[in-house]
This record gives C-alpha cells, sequence and structure tokens, in this order.
C-alpha cells in the first residue's frame, strides 16, 4: 500500500510540474465562428480609427480562466493582441498590445497584464508572455 502511495504522489509531482513548466498548459486556443464574430465586433468598437467587423481577422486566441487574448489584424493595420476578460456583465475590454518582445521581455510582459486587472490568473500572464515572445 506504502508502494501505491509513493507512486501516486511521484505522478502528482510530476504532472504538476509539468503544469508549472508550461504555463499554456490549460490555455483554450480556439474560437468558434460566432466567437470570432463577436471579437471582430468588439474589436472594431475599440480602435482609433473605426475599420468594419468584416475588415477584422481573429487570427488566433488563447484563453485561460474567463481572461482571453485575441490576436487579431484589422485592414490596413497591423496586428495587435486584444485583452478580454468574460464578466458577469458581459465582454470586457482591457487594452491592445502590438509589436515584438525578445525572451528577455517575459517579466514585463507579465507585469503589463497584471497592470491591466491584478485578478488576471497568473498562468494567463505567464502563457501570454511565452507565445509573444516565442520565435525569438
Amino acid at each position: 500500500m506504502k508502494t501505491m502511495k509513493t507512486i501516486a504522489f511521484m505522478f502528482l509531482a510530476c504532472t504538476l510540474t509539468a503544469y508549472a513548466a508550461d504555463p499554456c498548459a490549460t490555455a483554450k486556443t480556439t474560437l468558434t465562428a460566432a466567437e470570432k464574430k463577436m471579437y471582430a465586433r468588439s474589436i472594431s468598437s475599440n480602435l482609433t480609427k473605426f475599420v468594419p467587423p468584416a475588415q477584422i481577422t481573429v487570427d488566433r486566441s488563447m484563453s485561460i480562466g474567463n481572461w482571453t487574448a485575441v490576436w487579431a489584424t484589422p485592414k490596413s493595420a497591423e496586428q495587435g493582441v486584444f485583452f478580454y476578460s468574460q464578466e458577469k456583465s458581459g465582454l470586457k475590454y482591457y487594452d491592445v498590445w502590438g509589436g515584438y518582445a525578445q525572451p528577455a521581455e517575459k517579466s514585463s510582459l507579465v507585469q503589463w497584464v497584471k497592470k491591466l486587472d491584478p485578478s488576471a490568473p497568473d498562468a494567463f500572464a505567464q502563457c501570454f508572455a511565452e507565445k509573444a515572445t516565442a520565435g525569438h
């Protein structure tokens, strides 16, 4: 019996370590067609220069908890990452991030997300930082 408990504990420890090592392990990365339209409408209404929702391409997303980062490209503009949380009152837009980041900037990206709202899940902020610096 002791051996089974030891094996179970080791499995749990390894599983938790794997999740700790990959902040994106629990991230949802798919959007339905309806969700893409919803985000395109919201992005359209939050741009400083109007772009119709039909001219906004939702490229990809990453969600953890009630927070979502949406990579989208409005026509005639560069891709941005739009930050949202799903609240009881509905979808809440926070800000847009654009540009490129180096791996050394991960901690500043995590801090930037946490400044949007301290209640943003740590894994969400860390996963965004991972994705924003991937390939650099």
